[in-house]
């Protein structure tokens, strides 16, 4: 997880949870994540992560998508 770059975002952060839990679980995750951002009409973003694995064994990538909230 060392190699994950999330622009300030780390272990505290829920993107970054999920991030770990579909990595660890070989699970796709679909959530609502509380936006923080510098955009203030951003509330949160609807968002997919899918493991993606090089061998079909080890987790090495996630395909992330998402989709900015301006109300929840």
């Amino acid at each position: 997880m060392r190699e994950l770059d999330f622009k300030g975002q780390g272990p505290t952060s829920k993107i970054f949870n999920n991030c770990v839990k579909v990595v660890e679980s070989h699970q796709p995750l679909a959530g609502q994540t509380p936006y923080i951002g510098k955009n203030s009409e951003f509330k949160a973003t609807e968002d997919i992560i899918m493991p993606l694995s090089e061998d079909g064994k080890v987790v090495n990538m996630l395909f992330v998508t998402c989709e900015f909230i301006d109300e929840i």
